[in-house]
């Protein structure tokens, strides 16, 4: 079976059981819609959950704000900030050119 594009970027960057609710399919086709590859639109989908994660809030005591300390959800986030940093660092790097030829 194969999967879709939607079903990928879900499966690359972690958007599954209780992950799943941090974007909708709707969120990530605009992604996919809007970059020019499925890598640029993971990049960007990891991005966005990225920042829904630091919108979270677990409880409010009087009108404070008390930060989302889940250790899962922590992880999860510095997991995508890893996530995309390698795919800004592999879509930098520069490949060489090689020149050969035979000599005797």
């Amino acid at each position: 079976m194969a999967l879709t594009d939607i079903q990928i970027i879900r499966l690359e960057i972690g958007l599954v059981n209780d992950n799943a609710d941090l974007l909708s399919d709707d969120d990530i086709q605009y992604f996919i819609d809007s970059t020019v590859d499925l890598n640029a639109a993971m990049e960007r989908a990891a991005s966005a959950a990225l920042f829904s994660l630091t919108t979270m809030v677990n409880s409010r005591i009087g009108s404070e704000l008390s930060m989302f300390d889940s250790q899962r959800y922590k992880q999860y986030a510095e997991h995508l900030k890893w996530f995309i940093s390698e795919r800004r660092r592999r879509s930098v790097s520069v490949g060489g050119c090689f020149f050969g030829g035979v000599t005797e």
